[in-house]
């Protein structure tokens, strides 16, 4: 349980989701965990990530100029795909 981290989901839809991180990923594949009634288990790739400045109001500002170093409110924006639903 300790290699869990909690995220702010931006987007969900049938075929995957994205999210913010503070750093980019590290990693290519994950499994996320959707709660409502019961805990939801899915498998997922990442497709693709980029920098983003998410504002006071929780606004996304995309732009192809964003410097990575020191920016406030500087967020990574990773996109995913989901696999495999399955059970732990």
């Amino acid at each position: 349980m300790s290699a869990w981290i909690g995220v702010c989901c931006y987007d969900l839809a049938q075929g995957g989701f994205s999210f913010f991180l503070d750093e980019k990923p590290t990693f290519q594949r994950l499994v996320a965990r959707f709660q409502s009634a019961e805990s939801i288990y899915l498998a997922a790739r990442v497709v693709h990530w980029r920098p983003v400045l998410v504002d006071s109001w929780g606004g996304v500002i995309e732009s192809d100029t964003i410097s990575t170093v020191g920016r406030a409110g500087l967020k990574f924006l990773v996109g995913c795909q989901f696999m495999q639903r399955f059970e732990p």
